[in-house]
């Protein structure tokens, strides 16, 4: 199992069990936690600890998120690798 550690202070377990698949980065483990502007801009920071092999799909869902959100993400940020 792979472990991420995000912020997620004001996202508590019953909250993160009752989100759906669709509301995190890597939706077939659920981690990554996109619900909210917080956890999108804590996703932006963590996404070099995510595993190489799921970096393109967490790239891709932060970016639609972040547009969704109006969150600009850095040209400089490895997520436009992907």
């Amino acid at each position: 199992m792979i472990k991420i550690l995000l912020d997620e202070t004001a996202l508590k377990t019953k909250e993160r069990k009752e989100l759906p698949d669709s509301a995190f980065g890597i939706p077939s483990k659920r981690i990554f936690p996109l619900n909210d502007a917080n956890h999108i801009r804590s996703a932006i920071q963590m996404f070099s600890k995510c595993p190489n092999e799921l970096k393109p799909e967490l790239a891709e869902n932060i970016r639609k998120k972040a547009i969704e959100f109006d969150i600009k993400i850095s040209k400089d940020s490895e997520i436009n690798k992907y």
